[in-house]
C-alpha cells in the first residue's frame, strides 16, 4: 500500500532493508486517515509515520513488521524570502513544535 503514485518511500525502504530493486505491485489510498485505516484493518501493509502509528501500536491494531528498522525522511520548512515579524514568528513556532514531536534523524548528516 502506498499513499499515491509519487510516494517513493515504500520502494526506498524495501531497497534499504531488503535489497529489493524495482517496482512492486501496490495499491494507492490518497487520504491519510483512509490509508492508515485500511492498513489498521488488516487489508494491506504499508509505511505509516511513527507519530501517526504510535496510537495504533499502543492499541495493538498495528504491528511493526520490521522492528528497529526505520527510513529517515528529511523534512524541509519552506518559507517566504520576505522576512516579516509574522513569518519569523511562524518559522520559530514550526521549528519549536517539530523539535517536540518529531524524532531526530539517525544520522545527523541526513538532517
Amino acid at each position: 500500500m502506498i499513499y499515491d503514485q509519487r510516494d517513493a518511500l515504500h520502494s526506498a525502504y524495501l531497497r534499504q532493508q531488503l535489497g529489493v530493486i524495482g517496482q512492486i505491485p501496490h495499491h494507492t489510498f490518497a487520504t491519510s486517515e483512509g490509508f492508515v485505516g485500511f492498513i489498521e484493518a488488516g487489508h494491506a501493509y504499508g509505511m505509516v509515520p511513527m507519530l501517526q502509528a504510535r496510537p495504533a501500536f499502543e492499541r495493538g491494531t498495528l504491528v511493526d513488521l520490521t522492528p528497529g528498522c526505520y527510513l529517515d525522511v528529511a523534512l524541509t520548512w519552506h518559507c517566504w524570502s520576505i522576512q516579516t515579524a509574522l513569518t519569523r514568528t511562524l518559522t520559530e513556532y514550526v521549528v519549536a513544535t517539530t523539535a517536540r514531536w518529531l524524532l531526530p534523524a539517525s544520522d545527523p548528516a541526513t538532517a
